[in-house]
């Protein structure tokens, strides 16, 4: 029986259009100029990776739907899996392209997921300084409307400059949580307070960059702040990480793979071999 092929172009669109709208639901901005440009490309890869995942799918599904119409049904076929070679089975998963792939995504997440990125403080003998790019939030004056204050951000390396520009400032914040966004596409910065005592604040932000990424904690009063802690990551580095660990496990599940096969023929040819030879006698 000649199996109907797919429509790639339909599983390509139909991929696109799925991804599209869950990354206009999560992505902020999505529907201004640049938020739909993020979205519209990262909805191509996400629609040529489907297409690609479907690519290496479609053998093995076509390979249980002829097994399903030999034995003659879904029942027969699953009662005929008790006289599978398992260890044949696992040989052939772990050799395929899709499980290769599966395996080094897995263990790229696993591993970037591991990493704790660069953290400030003392780690055994060595001393790693806080991010001087970590956001300290403050409160000014709002030159468009007298009476008003609004909530702005510096760097801890840019904050002597701003108390110098800014002599009416405050870092203490209302409690709560709220997000600034810079001028540039794709930078934003997090962040949310905690009042620990009278004019006392516990902030935390978090600055993203486009590929860099900085957790910042710091304790404040109405005109300084204590910083406690910085947590840096940068994606490119993240990704190496993953890399670092995903594609040697891959490798290995591969190589057991390659090795499981070879013994499994092994095996055949010597059970052949015996066969052969009680004929014989």
């Amino acid at each position: 029986m000649e199996r109907r092929k797919p429509k790639w172009w339909r599983i390509f669109l139909t991929a696109y259009a799925a991804g599209f709208a869950f990354l206009a639901a999560i992505t902020p901005d999505a529907f201004s100029k640049n938020g739909l440009l993020i979205v519209a490309i990262f909805s191509l890869v996400i629609a040529l990776a489907c297409q690609g995942a479907f690519h290496l799918l479609w053998p093995a599904w076509k390979g249980i739907a002829d097994h399903r119409d030999a034995e003659g049904g879904w029942i027969a076929a699953a009662k005929s899996l008790r006289h599978v070679k398992w260890t044949r089975v696992i040989a052939v998963v772990l050799t395929s392209k899709l499980f290769f792939l599966t395996s080094c995504t897995g263990g790229m997440i696993v591993g970037q997921l591991a990493g704790n990125g660069i953290e400030s403080g003392t780690r055994g003998d060595h001393v790693r300084p806080l991010d001087k790019r970590m956001s300290v939030i403050a409160m000014v004056p709002n030159p468009k409307r007298p009476g008003e204050r609004k909530v702005v951000e510096t760097t801890l390396q840019d904050l002597e400059k701003f108390k110098k520009d800014n002599p009416d400032y405050s870092f203490v914040l209302p409690a709560g949580k709220g997000e600034l966004s810079g001028n540039r596409p794709m930078v934003r910065t997090d962040y949310s307070v905690v009042a620990t005592g009278a004019d006392k604040v516990l902030v935390e932000t978090k600055y993203h960059d486009d590929e860099h990424h900085v957790l910042g904690r710091y304790a404040a009063t109405g005109k300084e702040i204590e910083p406690l802690y910085t947590k840096t990551n940068h994606d490119f580095a993240d990704f190496m990480t993953g890399m670092i660990f995903g594609v040697p496990l891959a490798f290995v599940l591969a190589l057991l793979g390659y090795l499981l096969e070879w013994w499994q023929k092994r095996r055949e040819s010597a059970v052949a071999g015996n066969e052969s030879q009680r004929k014989r006698a």
